[in-house]
């Protein structure tokens, strides 16, 4: 994924290809549209926006479907972390819909109650808490899946597990202590709470199936 966007973060101009197969897609994840961005992202056949471009720039985000009436459209969240600025943020207002959503209960903390965080100026929320997936789920609904101009949705991050995090001592719980089993790279791989942050991401796919 990382050496995927590494690529399509090229500049535009050294992006462009005539139609060909395989079919290709482009994650393009600035908040805003320009027409020139538009004619060249009409080129590919899957692009991925972030979910606030069609409510930035409504005008090229309806020269992009024009220009390209087959494209698969799909909006950009991110399903396990939200912007620290999400809240107040002027260019975004559907991260501030979601974020005035978001319960102090739904970050990501460690043993010690500090919020946790993977990127910058970001916090991370707990997959493994059905309250927030469930309050995700029902943002997009109203937010994304209602919007005729989107064909779906692309959940960033929805990973597998959170053992992976470095020198977090994460509890998933909130009962003061660190989880020591929550699969993937450390011991236990069927534990529980494992099990619970997966199913979780099983969740947001299901609801999102039905929305869409």
């Amino acid at each position: 994924m990382l050496a995927l966007a590494a690529l399509l973060s090229l500049p535009i101009g050294a992006q462009r290809k005539p139609f060909q197969n395989p079919r290709l897609a482009n994650l393009f994840l600035k908040w805003h549209l320009s027409a020139e961005e538009a004619r060249d992202l009409a080129r590919w056949d899957v692009i991925i926006l972030d979910m606030e471009v069609a409510r930035n720039t409504p005008d090229a985000f309806a020269l992009l479907r024009e220009l390209n009436p087959r494209a698969i459209i799909l909006a950009y969240v991110t399903a396990q972390e939200i912007r620290r600025d999400a809240a107040a943020h002027p260019q975004s207002p559907l991260r501030r819909q979601l974020a005035a959503r978001v319960s102090d209960a739904w970050y990501l903390r460690s043993a010690s109650g500090d919020r946790l965080s993977w990127w910058p100026q970001t916090w991370l929320l707990n997959m493994s808490d059905p309250a927030w997936t469930d309050a995700l789920a029902t943002f997009v609904a109203e937010a994304i899946a209602s919007d005729s101009r989107w064909n779906g949705v692309y959940f960033d991050n929805l990973w597998g597990s959170v053992a992976w995090i470095p020198n977090a001592a994460i509890d998933l719980d909130r009962d003061g202590r660190a989880e020591t089993h929550l699969g993937g790279h450390r011991e236990g791989d069927l534990a529980p709470l494992g099990h619970k942050w997966r199913d979780s991401n099983s969740r947001i796919e299901e609801h999102e199936s039905r929305a869409m």
